[in-house]
């Protein structure tokens, strides 16, 4: 039981890993606070290079530079996974680290351990191929073909792993009936075929495919990245993506569930409460630091 956060503080030379168990809860809200306190509460967390967390199991992830004045993170539910609602938070946190760089690590925990300057196979989230019965089902992905018109399919796989299905899924496509997509809260990502013009765009809410496994898959395709998600996969199709995109409501909604995490669950008390029950509890569980004023 947890919410497991690395939060990497790199100055002089020198690399500290720290570890909050509870930290994924809180890193993104935190993070508002600006630098100084943002630095001190990563201080408080246990510094122990033992406590790395892989791509399974770490749900935050905070890189901190500071000689160069560089920030990158992740975590969240609605702010990870929505592009737009990602925008709007990064939009909020950069006046808060003014003068700083600061970043989304779009891959998770892998990009903020490359900027640390390590890698270890132990980082990578093991990818499952897509068998034929996922590509038979429905619900996350949506693929746009285009011909004389737009036609769009729903694709239970994740969009990384339905990526490099390649053109097949054009067929794939044919033989299955047409629909109507979500809104952009209520999937995972999306694909834009031209198979004609033999260009591919694409969008995904998690970690990427690898770029040489996705440039195989395509060999001879012409590639982009959908940086806008479902809207903008919507207006480069020939449709007004505004009607498949959310409200200013629905984005502060989403902002306040995330960022409002930690005031809806106090762990300690639970922790406690199972320790003089006479569980064991692990030390870790105990701790929780905040970034203050």
């Amino acid at each position: 039981m947890g919410h497991r956060c690395n939060m990497l503080l790199a100055e002089g030379g020198r690399l500290d890993v720290h570890y909050s168990h509870w930290g994924a809860q809180s890193v993104l809200s935190d993070a508002l606070r600006g630098p100084d306190p943002f630095i001190r509460m990563i201080q408080e967390c246990t510094k122990d290079d033992s406590l790395i967390q892989d791509a399974v199991f770490a749900e935050g992830i905070a890189f901190v530079d500071r000689d160069r004045h560089e920030l990158m993170i992740w975590g969240g539910v609605f702010i990870r996974c929505v592009p737009v609602i990602r925008r709007a938070y990064m939009q909020a946190l950069a006046p808060a680290w003014r003068g700083w760089q600061v970043d989304w690590c779009r891959n998770g925990i892998i990009d903020a351990w490359r900027r640390a300057g390590m890698d270890s196979p132990k980082f990578k989230k093991a990818r499952a191929p897509v068998t034929e019965e996922a590509l038979g089902q429905t619900g996350y992905t949506w693929v746009t073909i285009l011909t004389d018109r737009a036609a769009d399919y729903s694709f239970r796989p994740a969009a990384d792993g339905l990526l490099l299905v390649g053109p097949r899924l054009v067929d794939l496509c044919a033989a299955r009936e047409s629909g109507r997509p979500p809104l952009e809260d209520n999937l995972g990502g999306g694909i834009l075929i031209d198979a004609a013009r033999r260009t591919m765009a694409w969008w995904h809410c998690e970690s990427d495919p690898p770029e040489a496994d996705l440039a195989e898959a395509w060999s001879g395709w012409q590639i982009s990245r959908l940086e806008g998600g479902l809207p903008e996969q919507m207006d480069r199709s020939g449709r007004d993506g505004r009607q498949f995109a959310l409200s200013q409501q629905r984005i502060d909604e989403c902002l306040a569930h995330d960022l409002s995490r930690s005031a809806d669950f106090d762990p300690i008390a639970v922790m406690r409460k199972l320790a003089g029950e006479g569980g064991t509890v692990n030390p870790e569980a105990l701790k929780w630091p905040r970034a203050d004023d």
